[in-house]
């Protein structure tokens, strides 16, 4: 039997050897899901943006200056991406990794945060026309709606 605090500095020394390698493991277990989700996350803004480009009508009120930031933040972010996956794809297990799982994920949420906060702008709201135009046709006393004008009544003779 030893003193207590022998197993302690035994089990500090072990933690110091194993620690890392957990962590290793972790992140080589986890980096293909934060991988994806990167890819995913440029994949819909690359769409968003490819919308805007074909002047489709869901983003065509969007601010040219915003849209213009959020391309070259996605420019960015995707060579970034296309760069770690390729150097990391080079290393073995065994080696330090070129990005960690959180630091793919926090780029994830810069990148997404930035989308949606100029992807997700409202259509400005169309006024509609007052009150006054609706009713026309109310005066010479037919029962016409607003909009819809009556089909002239044709001249017979009923004899």
């Amino acid at each position: 039997d030893l003193p207590k605090q022998e197993y302690l500095d035994r089990l500090a020394q072990l933690k110091e050897l194993g620690d890392p390698i957990q962590k290793r493991v972790r992140e080589a277990e986890e980096r293909p899901r934060a991988l994806e989700e990167m890819g995913q996350a440029l994949g819909a803004i690359r769409r968003a943006l490819d919308s805007y480009d074909a002047a489709e009508e869901t983003y065509s009120h969007l601010d040219a200056a915003e849209v213009t930031k959020l391309r070259l933040a996605h420019a960015q972010k995707e060579q970034w991406y296309t760069r770690q996956a390729l150097e990391q794809g080079k290393l073995r297990l065994w080696q330090p990794p070129v990005f960690t799982v959180g630091e793919m994920r926090a780029a994830r949420v810069e990148l997404k945060k930035l989308g949606d906060s100029v992807l997700s702008k409202p259509k400005p709201v169309v006024e509609p026309p007052p009150a006054d135009e609706k009713m026309e046709g109310a005066d010479n006393g037919s029962n016409v709606e607003a909009g819809v004008e009556a089909a002239p009544k044709a001249n017979m003779d009923l004899d």
